[in-house]
């Protein structure tokens, strides 16, 4: 499992996130290459209208590297699903 989090921005032109100026994203990808990771996040963020601003973390996890419910979750998730994503964003004009 590869954990990333990434700090993303409105994508030029969609109009579904220009009410956000940005987010800080956690994400669970469940492959064992971590650039194969940033490549599946990338795409998924880019499909809901989002742009990487920057990388600021990404490694390889094990369920035991988190103490918090929310991320213990979340972990789960990926392991289920392949993939999942914890969005905390803050409102335009707020950066």
């Amino acid at each position: 499992m590869v954990f990333l989090s990434v700090e993303v921005e409105p994508a030029p032109g969609r109009i579904e996130t220009l009410e956000y100026g940005g987010a800080f994203v956690s994400v669970w990808v469940r492959v064992s290459d971590v650039d194969h990771a940033l490549r599946i996040a990338e795409s998924a963020l880019s499909g809901w209208g989002w742009r990487t601003v920057t990388v600021e973390e990404k490694r390889l996890v094990k369920r035991e590297d988190f103490a918090e419910p929310e991320s213990i979750e979340s972990f789960d998730q990926a392991f289920q699903d392949g993939e999942a994503y914890f969005f905390d964003a803050y409102p335009a004009g707020s950066n």
